[in-house]
């Protein structure tokens, strides 16, 4: 069941900036715009996140609102998109992600028709802006935020990571679940620490974060291939040092995200980090060098004391 809120709208989508290209905004704007579900149903908010000049949005035929967030960090942004939302269904967009005209109209109906849901989203298919990239490369887009696993739906109420659960570009959350998450970000500092942010780099895990507190208020996850978009790989995101800083980021953030929920945490000693760098890259080659960056990241943030 999807339930209307206060303001009359079914569903509201937050979309989440920071210094936006503005090609790439007002392309995301323009999907938005060409949505199948009428535009009556549902809402636009846009979080400009300390943005520098501040993030204008006009675009014809279509009432946006503009909320400021002072305090970097996406965590942050997405706490002011919740508090700032009408509807009991929401919708992660971010500045990057074109949505297929039907998505809000299927996301709407995957709602309805699956009540014990709670955190939901798609396939995101990788535009790639470098042109012709090594075959290696192209095996490491899944870490920047693309995502095709197949047409099969995976729904599940276990809380442990798996191929149920939403990625951040376009995932669906109910209400409750993003109230959830916004008390999270209000009381535990490490849930703050996770995500982008101008003091903690590429740290990652924001989009893990809330799709867990769908079980932590008594729902599942679930990929629904239904729902399709597509998600722009700026070029710069594919330069080695790029991709060495954000699975080191990765590597971290589980940690902080285990602390984050309370989840007992697996050390990983120096011997099995060692071992690790030959299993990497026997079994990946290249890529395997790059994602042996996720198991230092890892290491060391298990070594902070707390």
């Amino acid at each position: 069941m999807v339930v209307t809120g206060q303001s009359g709208v079914e569903l509201s989508v937050i979309l989440c900036t920071y210094n936006p290209r503005a090609d790439l905004l007002a392309e995301v704007m323009q999907a938005l715009a060409q949505q199948t579900l009428s535009r009556e149903r549902f809402e636009i908010v846009v979080v400009d996140n300390h943005s520098s000049p501040s993030v204008e949005v006009a675009e014809p035929g279509m009432e946006v609102r503009v909320v400021r967030e002072p305090t970097p960090g996406l965590n942050h942004a997405r706490r002011a998109g919740i508090l700032a939302t009408h509807a009991d269904l929401l919708v992660f967009v971010d500045d990057d992600n074109i949505l297929d005209s039907e998505y809000l109209q299927k996301a709407v109906d995957i709602a309805r028709d699956n009540p014990s849901i709670g955190a939901f989203g798609g396939i995101a298919r990788g535009r790639v802006e470098a042109g012709n990239i090594p075959q290696w490369k192209r095996r490491l887009l899944d870490k920047l935020g693309v995502r095709e696993i197949g047409d099969q739906v995976m729904t599940s109420a276990e809380d442990r990571w798996g191929p149920w659960e939403p990625i951040g570009a376009g995932m669906v959350v109910r209400k409750p679940v993003a109230t959830e998450f916004v008390k999270l970000i209000e009381t535990v500092e490490d849930a703050r620490r996770l995500d982008r942010s101008g003091a903690s780099g590429l740290m990652s895990g924001g989009d893990t974060l809330m799709a867990r507190c769908a079980y932590r208020v008594g729902l599942a996850c679930s990929y629904q291939p239904a729902l399709k978009l597509t998600h722009v790989i700026k070029a710069g995101r594919l330069k080695m040092g790029y991709l060495l800083r954000i699975l080191h980021g990765h590597g971290r953030s589980v940690v902080v995200l285990n602390r984050a929920l309370g989840v007992p945490l697996r050390k990983m000693g120096v011997v099995e980090l060692v071992l690790r760098a030959g299993y990497r890259l026997a079994t990946r080659g290249v890529p395997g060098c790059i994602i042996y960056a996720w198991d230092w990241g890892y290491f060391l943030e298990g070594r902070v004391k707390k």
